[in-house]
């Protein structure tokens, strides 16, 4: 379908006055003109309304291909997953900002910002699937009320004082641990996949680079040389610099060019027939 329109900025109240997403999905489902289709899900239509008056306009306009695929969502039991997914951005999008309303300083915001996104969406998520897949009883003590208690009490110069991390916890364990141990750089569990882009999984992200279909949002070329790079052990590029590129493209093969087909790899429920994402 063709995309060779204009997205205008705010709800029109004719078609002659301008079209924005909505409206336009509008004119595509054959609905009357409104930015409140009803084939759309109530998620999706609200996402879009803040996305098209939220970005500038070049970046509005790359809408446009998405906008068929929100035609069907109304009705097609995906919504639920939508609104967690939609509460999920907005926290992390507007919870720096509602923090630094509120007077606390740096890394009180970013303990905080972590405790309610990534603490419990992401680390704790990922240990705890992992210990139950391989029969383990996973334990996490710091996360005891009163330990949490005391800890929210410290002061900043408590925390990261003496230029380290931890400080109250190291003086407390000072004379229990060994003093490599107490004054050690903090290490955690990573998985090796700066080790495995270089040796293994390099083919696998060459090829991944070069077929995704992402060429309005990645430049092709310097992916690659950044993936060759890192490769050749350049001090200034990481293995995290690849591995956005990597995930990025393989989201874009498995949900825009279906390359991939998620219901089959357990990773959403099968869709209805006539209905889109």
């Amino acid at each position: 379908m063709s995309t060779d329109y204009t997205l205008s900025y705010g709800t029109h109240a004719t078609p002659d006055q301008g079209r924005c997403a909505m409206e336009w999905v509008s004119h595509l489902a054959g609905e009357p003109h409104t930015d409140q289709p009803e084939c759309v899900s109530p998620v999706v239509r609200a996402f879009c309304i803040a996305l098209n008056d939220g970005l500038e306009d070049g970046a509005r306009q790359r809408l446009r291909p998405y906008l068929t695929r929100t035609i069907g969502t109304a009705d097609d039991g995906f919504d639920h997953q939508r609104a967690w997914m939609a509460m999920d951005w907005l926290i992390r999008t507007y919870t720096p900002t509602w923090l630094a309303a509120a007077g606390l300083d740096d890394t009180s915001t970013m303990q905080l910002v972590d405790i309610n996104t990534w603490l419990h969406g992401d680390i704790l998520v990922k240990a705890d699937r992992m210990t139950m897949a391989h029969s383990l009883e996973l334990r996490v003590p710091f996360l005891d009320r009163e330990v949490m208690t005391v800890a929210a009490r410290l002061a900043r110069e408590e925390k990261i004082g003496a230029g380290t991390t931890k400080l109250a916890l190291r003086q407390a364990m000072g004379s229990v641990l060994p003093q490599a141990a107490a004054e050690r750089a903090k290490l955690g569990f990573p998985v090796p996949i700066g080790h495995w882009l270089k040796g293994e999984m390099y083919g696998w992200a060459d090829r991944l680079l070069r077929e995704a279909k992402t060429d309005q949002w990645i430049d092709r070329d310097a992916a690659l040389s950044l993936l060759e790079r890192f490769r050749a052990g350049e001090p200034d590029v990481s293995w995290r610099h690849i591995w956005v590129l990597l995930v990025f493209s393989l989201w874009h093969q498995i949900y825009v060019e279906r390359v991939y087909d998620p219901a089959a790899l357990g990773w959403e429920h099968a869709r209805r027939p006539g209905t889109a994402w």
